[in-house]
């Protein structure tokens, strides 16, 4: 085989290892991981969206369930004959175990949402009632019935508050 057959199969385009034929797969190749690096990010997103929304309704059901605990402390407390002290140790213990559940949700970033201003903030905050009052402006936070929580910044529940309502005259 002489020097220019060699070079001739060399450049022949329709040869199966020609440069252009392994360019061609080469491409092919990188366009077919690109497209299976997209899906596993796809997947990968899409599960921690999910996660996400799963570990949301978990807080969202643990706090529920801190406030059944806060109202059955405050039932206690109504309760309790001020001479019973096996029962003040009782609750001493409910509210110690009530203290850990708000340091278990603090250490996830679920932090409550305050209303030191008295002012009423949208999305923060949910009006549930009105009082009359001539002491605060309209709109003013007289007392929150229901505490709401951030959650990695995003409001995981608004607070559930009373507002002042002018009195008419």
């Amino acid at each position: 085989m002489s020097a220019t057959d060699s070079v001739s199969k060399k450049q022949n385009p329709s040869s199966p290892n020609s440069l252009g034929n392994v360019l061609v797969k080469l491409s092919d190749l990188h366009v077919l991981t690109l497209k299976e690096l997209h899906t596993l990010r796809y997947t990968t997103v899409k599960e921690k969206e999910e996660l996400a929304n799963d570990i949301r309704t978990f807080l969202k059901d643990l706090i529920d369930d801190l406030e059944s605990f806060d109202k059955m402390i405050v039932n206690i407390e109504q309760a309790l004959d001020k001479e019973e002290k096996r029962a003040f140790r009782v609750l001493k213990n409910f509210k110690s175990v009530r203290k850990k559940f708000s340091l278990l949700l603090k250490k996830y970033q679920v932090l409550p949402i305050t209303a030191t201003s008295g002012e009423f903030i949208v999305g923060l905050h949910k009006v549930v009632n009105t009082e009359q009052t001539d002491k605060l402006p309209a709109g003013h936070i007289i007392r929150v019935e229901r505490e709401g929580f951030f959650w990695k910044g995003d409001v995981l529940q608004p607070a559930e508050v009373v507002v002042a309502k002018r009195v008419s005259t």
